[in-house]
Parts: C-alpha cells; structure tokens; sequence
C-alpha cells in the first residue's frame, strides 16, 4: 500500500472576517442596545470627571 501526503489548504482573511462578524452582530442589535454599549464603553474608558477627546484629526502628504 502506497500512501501519498497531499498539503491542502486555504488562506483567510482574519481581519475581514471578524469585522464582517462584528458586523452582523451589531446589526442584530437595536440603536438603544448599541447606544447602551458605546456608553459603557466610555465609562470603562474615561476616568471621573475627565471629557472625552472628541477631536477628529486628519494628516496629508503632500507629494
């Protein structure tokens, strides 16, 4: 008898995958449930009385 190894495989994206699973799941949820997220979000991330920086800020190359 004889055996062959055949390397078989294919190559994923994680990155792509979890953002579309992050996704649908926050789709899945209603504005309220996502509101009430975001808000615990921020406070696990921003300490008492301190603001939240809400400053966009965009850098351009010039060529």
């Amino acid at each position: 008898m004889d055996r062959k190894i055949i390397l078989e495989g294919r190559s994923l994206s994680l990155k792509s995958d979890q953002e579309s699973l992050d996704f649908d799941y926050w789709q899945g949820k209603t504005k309220k449930e996502r509101l009430e997220s975001l808000f615990i979000l921020i406070k696990q991330n921003v300490n008492s009385g301190q603001k939240m920086d809400k400053t966009y800020t965009k850098t351009f190359q010039m060529k």
